[in-house]
């Protein structure tokens, strides 16, 4: 039976950034994932400004991988059609090569991928493939993870994607391709990914909307070749569970921490991974509860996503053309799309 201090759920964003905080102050932990890689994974792949810098901080490079910057972004709605420049880059990045590239800068021989977990009981933790004991155990393992089975009652919306071998350097927000959600064209090193999302769960024609979408801004679409993921709905509920018996700790998607009106996951993954994994090693040196460190030093994220939940009230809904429509015309509306997305 191996025995860690630590068990990481996940080689994510938010289980690489929990990685290398506990490697830094040289905690026993490993990783553990379902996957193989590099894997694919779906993604609009845009990275704010708040999401490179935390990268820095992270000591996590882009150095080795093929991204694209963009600092003009066309914005559209109903009878708005806007290019506005932001003051920091977007970067747009593949995941597959995003997730493994950060992977590579964590792990040693800590890294066991194809397992799957059968149970978890009495500290000990079971696999198709072996055992481990554990202290903690940190689920970064996304909507579909194990950790889905220890919280109820979550909310998700659904996006469809679309990766097509059409280069284009146009950024494209559009808020009239589908109802409570929005369009999105994000130009990448090798491709365009093409995509429309939204944050409820009610049923539209994905496929269709989607290849409207892409037509309308000059990019065919061949229906077999859209896929689609979940939208981890964020509420002040599921963030209170996700810390559990003061042992296992739910961080970015699986704890679904998720900006509702963006929908952006990768900043959040990043910051809970990194808040839970020094939460734990307070935990260790001190003999704290868990909860109660993590819930103070994740605080600002609770506080930031429960004002963009309730700004996605706003801006998708009836009224959302003469949002903004107003905002557009107003300097500190600009300074806050900014923010969101640059």
């Amino acid at each position: 039976m191996k025995k860690y201090d630590v068990i990481i759920i996940g080689c994510g964003p938010s289980g690489v950034a929990a990685a290398k905080i506990l490697k830094q102050s040289n905690v026993c932990f490993c990783i553990i994932d379902k996957n193989k890689f590099p894997r694919e994974k779906l993604c609009g792949g845009g990275l704010t400004h708040k999401t490179t810098s935390l990268l820095k901080d992270l000591d996590l490079s882009l150095d080795s991988i093929s991204y694209k910057s963009s600092k003009d972004i066309d914005l559209f709605a109903n009878n708005i059609n806007k290019t506005i420049s932001i003051t920091h880059d977007i970067v747009m990045i593949d995941r597959l090569e995003f997730d493994y590239n950060n992977l590579k800068q964590v792990i040693n021989d800590n890294l066991f991928e194809k397992e799957e977990i059968i149970s978890i009981e009495d500290n000990i933790l079971t696999t198709n493939k072996d055992r481990y004991h554990f202290k903690y155990i940190l689920f970064a393992d996304g909507v579909n993870g194990y950790s889905r089975k220890l919280i109820d009652d979550r909310e998700f919306g659904f996006c469809v994607e679309y990766s097509s071998d059409i280069k284009t350097d146009k950024t494209v927000l559009d808020f009239c391709a589908i109802e409570s959600g929005y369009g999105w064209i994000f130009p990448k090193a090798t491709h365009t990914t093409i995509g429309i999302g939204k944050f409820n769960n009610k049923k539209v024609d994905y496929q269709n909307l989607l290849c409207d979408f892409a037509q309308k801004h000059g990019f065919p679409i061949d229906k077999t070749r859209i896929r689609g993921y979940h939208i981890p709905v964020f509420s002040r509920e599921i963030y209170k569970k996700s810390v559990i018996d003061n042992q296992y700790i739910l961080v970015g998607d699986a704890a679904s921490l998720v900006d509702q009106v963006s929908g952006e996951g990768i900043y959040y993954a990043l910051a809970s991974g990194k808040a839970a994994a020094e939460s734990i090693i307070t935990c260790i040196k001190e003999e704290r509860e868990l909860n109660k460190i993590y819930f103070e030093k994740t605080r600002n994220i609770y506080k930031k996503l429960i004002k963009r939940k309730a700004l996605s009230k706003l801006l998708y809904s009836r009224y959302e053309d003469l949002f903004i429509k107003i905002g557009l015309s107003n300097k500190y509306f600009i300074n806050y799309i900014e923010r969101l997305f640059g």
